[in-house]
């Protein structure tokens, strides 16, 4: 009932909002000689507010008809993310429109609006895409999605937008295109984490079609790690290489002060990740026991995958599915502990260091 009322209302606006323009333009018209007059009337007080007021409201519409072509109905966990992730990106953009409100309005209105567009398509494409690979199984799944196509092309509006943006830049109004091509390129970096984890999640599908024995592919924890922090690097790089220009042009640039922190806090966040990952890899061996019969009869179900666990000698030790102690007296897959500690370095039973011995046994 509360949608139904919400599109009647919508609907309402939209009606409104066409018949006000009409008017607008009509008057216009009629009071101008010609259209060149008429149009720089319609950019002026009240008539760039009605007008501008419709443009908003034909926006929505047709954003609303291509999410509906590329991704179809929303699910209620995209809606949420969408709610939760706005209000920073647009407090950002309403600074890059005070920032520019002396430039053209025209051009300044269209390229807020696609970027505002173009990123919340993005945040549905990057909740597909992990819902994609929560239920895909096999190659066919992944590759007959519509979020492959999808990806594809957004990789090129991508690359095209920031490209005519630095274009664009050498010819005029190169603030503007500076900073919105640094937008499009912060939304084009968000993009390739998720190219990044579709392609993994991709091979993964691959190798496991051909070793049927096996459940994950180990390494694709560390490779993501390694590519996030790859785009993460771009990401402040082309951030601070704009900062210090405008610093250097005698611009102070506020909104992106907040963007610079936020890209500077992500990357010392996954240099800090990695360290850790390699330091735990190196004592991992130190910090297990070896695992008895006697064990497995008081616990042999691993915590993490929900999996019986046998001393199966003939996989070997260090196979995944082999099972290993903690210090804390803790059974888990060797394989299923490694992934554990890529996230945390406590027992997932009882919270207990992994790395301390002083722990005491349950």
């Amino acid at each position: 009932m509360e949608y139904l009322n919400g599109r009647r209302s919508f609907i309402i606006y939209a009606l409104a909002s066409t018949i006000l323009a009409g008017l607008a333009v009509y008057e216009s018209l009629s009071a101008s000689p010609n259209f060149y007059s008429a149009g720089i009337r319609l950019a002026k007080d009240v008539h760039l507010i009605i007008v501008g007021n419709w443009l908003i409201a034909m926006s929505i519409i047709v954003g609303k008809i291509l999410q509906t072509i590329m991704f179809g109905e929303l699910k209620l966990i995209e809606i949420e993310h969408i709610y939760e992730r706005s209000w920073y990106t647009v407090t950002s953009l309403l600074m890059s429109i005070a920032m520019f409100r002396h430039e053209n309005n025209l051009l300044v209105g269209t390229l807020v609006l696609g970027l505002l567009f173009m990123t919340v398509f993005h945040w549905i494409l990057a909740d597909r895409i992990e819902f994609l690979f929560q239920h895909a199984e096999t190659l066919k799944d992944v590759l007959k999605s519509r979020c492959t196509f999808i990806l594809i092309f957004f990789i090129w509006l991508d690359y095209t937008i920031i490209i005519t943006c630095i274009d664009h830049s050498f010819i005029h109004s190169a603030d503007v295109f500076v900073i919105f091509g640094l937008d499009f390129a912060m939304v084009f970096f968000d993009l390739l984490d998720s190219a990044s984890k579709y392609i993994m999640n991709t091979i993964e599908i691959v190798y496991l079609s051909f070793n049927e024995d096996e459940e994950i592919l180990e390494p694709k924890g560390i490779i993501l790690k390694f590519l996030e922090l790859i785009v993460s690097t771009l990401r402040v790089t082309a951030v601070g290489f704009v900062f210090v220009g405008l610093v250097y042009a005698y611009r102070i640039p506020v909104n992106f002060t907040g963007d610079l922190y936020v890209a500077s806090s992500r990357l010392i966040t996954q240099l800090k990740d990695i360290y850790f990952y390699f330091k735990a890899k190196r004592q991992l061996d130190n910090c297990l026991e070896q695992v008895t019969d006697e064990d497995l009869e008081r616990d042999d179900v691993c915590i993490i995958c929900r999996d019986d666990m046998s001393l199966d000698e003939t996989v070997g030790k260090n196979h995944r599915t082999y099972p290993k102690k903690l210090h804390c007296g803790h059974i888990i897959h060797f394989g299923c502990l490694k992934s554990w500690l890529e996230r945390s370095h406590c027992c997932p039973t009882c919270r207990a260091d992994v790395f301390k011995s002083d722990t005491n046994r349950f």
